[in-house]
């Protein structure tokens, strides 16, 4: 592979210096014979694996995800600071679907019991 510098070379025959959305890095993936998922959940285990080295200082490039943008190889901090803070997003929406669909369940619960109660008398 001879269009890459070493620090871009991210283990895959694919070459992230450019935005690349997820469609796109499955189809160039296994158009170069590598098995992947639609999914790409290979590719994204990839891609954590990859960054571990940058978090452990063994590499100085980082691949960074944009949600409207795809996946790119960057030593730009500034990418990988916005790709970082999603991480930090997550886990508060998470909690707060979790705690949305559990006062559901029981305000349901509530409901059918208050219903089968009304239903007895």
């Amino acid at each position: 592979m001879e269009w890459y510098d070493n620090i871009y070379d991210i283990g895959l025959p694919i070459d992230l210096r450019q935005w690349k959305k997820k469609h796109e890095i499955v189809k160039e993936l296994r158009e170069k014979g590598v098995k992947v998922s639609d999914d790409a959940r290979e590719f994204r285990l990839h891609v954590e694996k990859y960054n571990e080295g940058f978090y452990e200082h063994q590499q100085s490039t980082y691949i960074a995800h944009s949600t409207s943008k795809g996946y790119i190889v960057t030593q730009d901090i500034n990418l990988i600071k916005k790709s970082l803070d999603d991480y930090g997003k997550r886990p508060f929406n998470q909690l707060r679907k979790r705690a949305k669909g559990m006062k559901a369940i029981d305000e349901n619960y509530n409901l059918r019991v208050d219903l089968e109660r009304e239903s007895l008398w």
